[in-house]
């Protein structure tokens, strides 16, 4: 299982939260501590009439299937002009490697094995996870399991992280007020074997959750 940026921790991984967003008005710069989100950082310099751009050091992913990530200024008609800035960066040679993969069919065949794998994990997942409701796409990586009102999602959380398992709350996705109540599983990052470990551990943990 994954954080909820999608990048693996490593066994037995302290992680520490050193969340803060300090905007420098003279010198026009912000200093964003580690455990930050995104929406912190658009929070604190929205109001300000401030965007920067943000995202991840560039690979060769990346420059096959840029990201574009729209602030939530979007709403905001001087600043709409800075949107498209907000991309990650392509690299003129990663660019081009890129685009040789796209010319000759090497992405198609990447999407496609990447497509089949996601399938057989999402299959694994109904079967281990069959009385649990699920929402996902069948050749998705990810997977979100509504959870019942009377079951707290951060307590499912730290039963399974006392499982050595993590997954994410609905909350650092969650866009506006209503945060849904679910949990996140990533699928992708863990061997075939592990995952059926984790997903009978994740139904047997949220079974156990359910009065």
């Amino acid at each position: 299982m994954t954080t909820s940026s999608g990048i693996p921790t490593c066994n037995d991984g302290l992680v520490l939260d050193l969340n803060s967003v300090v905007m420098n008005e003279k010198a026009g710069t912000v200093d964003v501590g580690g455990g930050a989100l995104l929406r912190d950082l658009d929070r604190a310099l929205v109001c300000r009439g401030k965007v920067v751009p943000s995202g991840a050091i560039s690979r060769l992913n990346q420059n096959i299937a840029p990201v574009p990530r729209p602030v939530s200024a979007s709403f905001i008609p001087k600043l709409e002009r800075t949107i498209p800035a907000t991309t990650w960066n392509t690299p003129a040679t990663l660019t081009a490697i890129a685009c040789g993969r796209i010319e000759d069919g090497t992405v198609d065949l990447l999407a496609a094995d990447k497509r089949r794998d996601a399938a057989v994990r999402q299959a694994i997942a109904g079967r281990l996870l069959g009385g649990v409701k699920r929402i996902g796409h069948p050749v998705s990586y990810f997977l979100w399991l509504p959870l019942a009102q009377e079951v707290r999602a951060d307590a499912i959380a730290m039963a399974l992280r006392r499982e050595k398992i993590a997954v994410s709350t609905a909350h650092p996705f969650a866009a506006s007020a209503h945060v849904p109540h679910a949990i996140r599983l990533a699928l992708g990052s863990v061997s075939l074997t592990t995952l059926e470990q984790s997903l009978q551990t994740v139904a047997r943990v949220i079974g156990d959750q359910n009065y």
